[in-house]
């Protein structure tokens, strides 16, 4: 009988803004694998000047896991 095994998890990461400098951080210092990085600017998603550089996707592994840091809409960063 086979057993239930999870083979992959994906952890969620939510920030207010900072979401680029832990991935800056996250590179440095884990090594960690960032494997997509597109800000809000990049995918049309805001009109907010100072929001057009925050993250809006990303996914980075490290040590097996896959992680998926974002801003969250709805912050004073992006409407």
């Amino acid at each position: 009988m086979e057993e239930d095994v999870i083979k992959e998890s994906m952890l969620f990461m939510y920030f207010n803004g900072d979401c680029g400098a832990a991935l800056d951080l996250y590179q440095r210092v884990f090594d960690a694998e960032v494997v997509e990085r597109e800000t809000y600017g990049e995918a049309k998603m805001t009109e907010i000047e100072s929001a057009k550089q925050l993250i809006m996707n990303s996914t980075f592994r490290l040590g097996g896991l896959t992680f998926w840091p974002n801003v969250v809409r709805g912050t004073k960063y992006v409407a």
